[in-house]
C-alpha cells in the first residue's frame, strides 16, 4: 500500500472561499429586501458581502474567481443602500403618522 507523506509546506489562502462567500451573501442580502421584515438582515447581509469581497480581493494571491468578488461587493452594496434607505424612509413616515395621532 502506497501512502503519502503529508506535505510539509503551509496551505496558502487563495480568497477563493472569501469570494464566494461574498457572493452569497451579497444574493441573500438583495433578496432580503424583497422579504417582508427582511430589511435588518438584508442590511447586515450586505455589509458582511462588502468586507468578504474586499478581503478575498486583498489576498496576497488573487482568487480565480474575483468576479464572485466584484459582484459580492456590488450586490451587498446595492442591499446596503435599499435597506438603509428603506428603513429611514419607513422611520419618518412611521414617525410622522404616530406623532400626527397622538397630537
Amino acid at each position: 500500500m502506497d501512502q503519502q507523506a503529508p506535505s510539509s509546506q503551509p496551505l496558502k489562502a487563495s480568497g477563493e472561499g472569501l469570494a464566494t462567500a461574498s457572493l452569497a451573501t451579497g444574493i441573500v442580502g438583495i433578496v432580503g429586501v424583497f422579504v417582508p421584515l427582511g430589511l435588518f438582515v438584508s442590511a447586515i447581509a450586505g455589509l458582511l458581502a462588502v468586507g468578504f469581497g474586499i478581503a478575498a480581493l486583498v489576498q496576497p494571491e488573487r482568487p480565480r474567481n474575483q468576479g464572485h468578488a466584484y459582484t459580492g461587493i456590488a450586490l451587498g452594496s446595492v442591499a446596503t443602500l435599499i435597506a438603509a434607505g428603506t428603513i429611514f424612509v419607513f422611520r419618518h413616515v412611521l414617525w410622522g403618522v404616530i406623532t400626527r395621532l397622538a397630537a
